[in-house]
């Protein structure tokens, strides 16, 4: 979705951090403190993809954005409003 491309986008800086860079992670996954290293960027997109599958409940919620605010899915209180500025 549009949406997960946004947060790829925002979560790497437009691919440009290091944590893209050296650890193919888009979108800021972490595990006990410590960001995930990915050995390409199609596993990053991978584990986003069973973390969504895990946890996205249509029923719960109609619109993506809800859904990642009841995650709780970023610390950024301006998250939200950051991805909606994104144009691609």
């Amino acid at each position: 979705s549009d949406i997960v491309l946004k947060q790829s986008i925002l979560e790497t800086g437009w691919y440009k951090s290091n944590l893209c860079k050296e650890n193919n992670n888009l979108f800021g996954f972490y595990y006990k403190g410590e960001f995930l290293k990915f050995s390409c960027w199609e596993e990053s997109v991978a584990y986003y993809y069973r973390w969504q599958t895990r946890h996205f409940n249509s029923e719960c919620c109609d619109d993506y954005y809800d859904f990642l605010v009841r995650r709780g899915y970023a610390e950024d209180k301006e998250y939200i409003n950051k991805l909606k500025s994104i144009e691609i």
